[in-house]
């Protein structure tokens, strides 16, 4: 734990470089695409069915 603004800022800097060259960060962004094109086909099909329920 940071106890100084000079820490603090050396703290904040370094997680800072630390998440820019994760490689986390580019297999998080393609699963964000794949889960997005999933979930956007369940969630038309979820729709379409409580529409249906609606208009009976």
């Amino acid at each position: 734990m940071p106890r100084t603004l000079f820490q603090g800022i050396a703290f904040l800097i370094g997680f800072w470089i630390a998440l820019a060259v994760s490689p986390m960060t580019v297999k998080v962004a393609r699963a964000d695409v794949a889960a997005e094109t999933e979930f956007a086909d369940l969630e038309a099909r979820l729709f379409s069915e409580v529409n249906a329920l609606e208009t009976t």
